[in-house]
């Protein structure tokens, strides 16, 4: 039987012609032969388990083909058209697929692992369980992708479109995430400690129990994001915008919130031991019984902030604004209010015999 591989323009790149011939054994021969396969048309093609390993398969069009299982190692498809083709438990890695259109596209379960998606179209790809790990993922377009458990370990996401994204599960250890778009993201339980999200817009992403330990969130925008659980301790979190985020029962631990936006964000019973919040905005924050032991509060803005019950013992508050602040049964023990105004300051069952407030003002009748 005669088949023909045509470009997509309508000329013959490769023909084979033997009795129970398929596309699949045409295709198979012409990449063993090394025939150009430039802008081949390949549209629908059934190529499961093909072997295509270093194919050159640029410019091709490959819209519906079923490429599941197949081997794809180090092929070239750069540029080519994958709208809604079936890459399921294939294996990618070292391909080149920077430009590709991987629309709709099925890669559960695909070996990605030093894949080059660079400026790729994803958007409503399914990579569920995915191995992407040392991918080049930068400037890709994977908003509505579904990424759940994906392996993205040291992966190449920089100026990225994840806007929408599942990354839930998702393994992002010391992966590069700076300036990316994760507006509505869902993140959570995502693997992302020493990752980099410097600068990247998160507003309101769903990072519930996700685990950021040592992650760098320099300039980053936290807005309206549910932290709630999550493991931030050694995180740098310099210039982030938290503003109305949920850090409720987070582990903040050593974080570096140094000038950090926490205008009305909610930090109920969060772990601040030992953060540095000197300079942060904490206007209206709820830190309803927060463990704040050693932190430090150099200058940071607590107008009207609800400190009930926090752990402030050893904190520093120098130069702090508490006015208006509700410190009720807090803890203040050896801390430092040295130029401090209490103006206002609800210090019911407060104990300041042990703090030092060299250089305060206290105007709160009956203290």
């Amino acid at each position: 039987m005669l088949i023909e591989i045509k470009s997509i323009n309508g000329e013959v790149l490769f023909s084979h012609d033997v009795n129970g011939n398929s596309i699949k054994i045409t295709l198979e021969l012409a990449v063993k032969s090394g025939a150009n396969l430039f802008n081949a048309n390949l549209f629908n093609a059934d190529l499961s388990h093909a072997n295509l390993s270093h194919a050159n398969l640029s410019y091709a069009n490959l819209r519906n083909a079923d490429l599941s299982d197949a081997n794809l190692f180090k092929a070239n498809l750069n540029n080519a058209d994958l709208r809604n083709a079936n890459l399921f438990n294939a294996n990618l890695f070292n391909a080149n697929l920077s430009n590709v259109n991987l629309s709709n596209v099925d890669l559960s379960n695909a070996y990605l692992s030093n894949a080059n998606l660079s400026n790729a179209y994803l958007c409503d790809a399914v990579l569920v369980g995915a191995y992407l790990r040392d991918a080049n993922l930068s400037d890709a377009n994977l908003s509505h992708a579904n990424l759940r458990y994906a392996n993205l370990r040291n992966a190449d996401l920089s100026n990225a479109n994840l806007s929408d994204a599942d990354l839930s599960n998702a393994n992002l250890f010391n992966a590069n995430l700076s300036n990316v778009n994760l507006s509505n993201v869902d993140l959570s339980n995502a693997y992302l400690s020493n990752a980099n999200l410097s600068n990247a817009y998160l507003f309101n992403a769903n990072l519930f129990n996700a685990y950021l330990c040592d992650a760098v969130l320099v300039g980053a925008d936290l807005r309206n994001a549910n932290l709630r659980n999550s493991d931030l301790s050694c995180a740098n979190l310099n210039n982030a915008d938290l503003r109305n985020s949920d850090l409720s029962d987070a582990n903040l631990n050593n974080a570096n919130l140094f000038n950090a936006n926490l205008f009305k964000a909610n930090l109920n019973n969060a772990n601040l031991r030992n953060s540095d919040l000197s300079n942060a905005n904490l206007f209206n924050a709820n830190l309803f019984n927060a463990d704040l032991n050693n932190a430090n509060l150099n200058h940071a803005d607590l107008f009207n902030a609800d400190l009930i019950n926090a752990d402030l013992r050893n904190a520093n508050l120098f130069n702090a604004d508490l006015f208006n602040a509700n410190l009720r049964n807090a803890n203040l023990f050896n801390a430092n209010l040295s130029n401090v105004s209490l103006s206002n300051v609800d210090l019911s069952d407060v104990d300041l015999s042990h703090a030092a407030y060299h250089g305060y003002k206290l105007t709160k009748e009956g203290n």
